[in-house]
């Protein structure tokens, strides 16, 4: 049975301000116990973040960097994670190894407690590294095309008749493509597996700027008339003045949503082969799934994200010659219901209760669509949907809290004690 720490509850915050006093305050008390080794750097325009650089910069080996908050809501949680590092670990920190955290990265989704940025921009579709060479998979494409309507409705629909036939509607919707397959242009019909429509759907689209996953108009970035959106370029040019002097990189990129309830997935777009995946999958006991498996029927990720924050990052110091190793640390927070569920109880497959989770947060995207899309003028209606949103992503449940701070403590911990090593 899982202990229950009600310590973390001071990890937690409900609203933006107080998430953000705290970072600043956890961030002081790490600077003032490193203060030997460490110089304290702190930038409040724009991008909320803190850092500990070493002092002795003539020798800088790895800098540690945590990002929360790129889907907004999810910002409460990584937000936890964040002050309990600075608490708890931020004295692991070697003395000529750095750390940077940056809080809240999606400022506007998290204080209106929604995942998307302004403009419905999902930033974690929207981070691509080079969008003239990015081309983006026809089946996935046609994929979205086909659940579109079905995902984000151009007229509004009762919303209180959605919570128990969503999982059977979508599997309804879904059954035609796996039996008889889709056609995606003149030379016939292809038939995707189930993985494949789920990447379809949420490995991000380019066309839709109302509808859900939307990275932002990639005609137009490619013609070079706009470019990734600005909160991406602060962030990096951030990054870029701290990151030059170090000889490798570890990201830590920190979600909510995916997965089982209360338990952590650990993701990135790091090649299976690689040695910084190698060492980041020993840190994780072997849990690290890749976008880039180099054996088939290796464990994935359940969709590939190529405008992901993570993998932006990654991209970007990779390309100056820094050795960089990165993950998503995502923590299951949605409870799953409805029939899936049952049955998985039924059966007791972790799979399928992994499932039933995820139908529920599509459900959940597709409800917060419709509300903002259609009812914007409805103040109580979207504080109800606010409170939802809030509670899904950073559940007040305090054995969830429990659970996913002590994860989060030890995989970091973890993370730090084999990067802290010599390449």
């Amino acid at each position: 049975m899982t202990t229950i720490d009600h310590h973390v509850q001071g990890f937690f915050s409900s609203i933006y301000s107080e998430a953000r006093n705290k970072f600043w305050r956890g961030a002081s008390f790490a600077a003032q116990t490193r203060d030997g080794t460490h110089t304290f750097v702190k930038e409040e325009k724009g991008i909320q973040a803190a850092a500990l650089m070493p002092k002795n910069s003539a020798h800088n080996d790895v800098l540690y960097l945590t990002v929360s908050g790129v889907h907004g809501v999810e910002g409460y949680y990584g937000a936890a994670v964040q002050q309990m590092l600075w608490e708890k670990l931020s004295s692991q920190i070697p003395p000529n190894a750095g750390l940077i955290q940056i809080f809240g990265l999606n400022r506007e989704g998290m204080e209106q407690y929604r995942r998307t940025w302004l403009h419905n921009i999902d930033l974690n579709r929207a981070a691509i590294f080079n969008a003239a060479d990015f081309v983006r998979d026809p089946l996935s494409k046609a994929i979205f095309e086909y659940f579109k309507d079905f995902l984000t409705p151009s007229k509004p629909y009762n919303l209180s008749q959605e919570s128990n036939n969503f999982g059977l509607k979508l599997l309804l919707k879904a059954l035609p493509l796996l039996v008889t397959g889709i056609k995606i242009d003149d030379h016939g019909r292809n038939r995707p597996t189930a993985k494949q429509i789920v990447n379809g759907i949420a490995s991000g689209q380019y066309e839709h700027e109302a509808s859900i996953f939307y990275g932002g108009n990639l005609a137009t970035m490619c013609a070079g008339n706009t470019t990734i959106p600005e909160i991406i370029q602060e962030y990096a040019a951030f990054l870029r003045k701290y990151a030059s002097s170090f000889r490798s990189l570890v990201i830590a990129d920190y979600h909510s949503g995916y997965g089982r309830y209360g338990r952590d997935s650990y993701l990135s777009c790091m090649r299976e082969g690689e040695e910084t995946f190698i060492r980041m999958n020993k840190a994780l006991n072997g849990r690290l799934k890749s976008e880039h498996p180099s054996l088939k029927g290796r464990k994935t990720t359940t969709y590939t994200s190529p405008g992901s924050v993570e993998a932006y990052t990654h991209k970007l110091f990779a390309s100056e010659g820094i050795a960089v190793a990165s993950v998503t640390l995502d923590s299951g927070c949605v409870k799953p219901d409805g029939w899936i569920d049952t049955i998985a109880d039924l059966c007791d497959s972790d799979t399928l209760k992994r499932v039933a989770a995820e139908v529920n947060l599509l459900k959940l995207l597709r409800k917060e669509n419709q509300i903002y899309r259609h009812n914007t003028n409805d103040d109580g209606l979207i504080s109800t949907v606010q409170r939802e949103m809030y509670e899904s992503f950073c559940p007040r449940d305090l054995r969830w809290r429990s659970d996913v701070i002590r994860q989060s403590e030890q995989s970091m911990s973890s993370i730090i004690h084999e990067f802290s090593r010599q390449y």
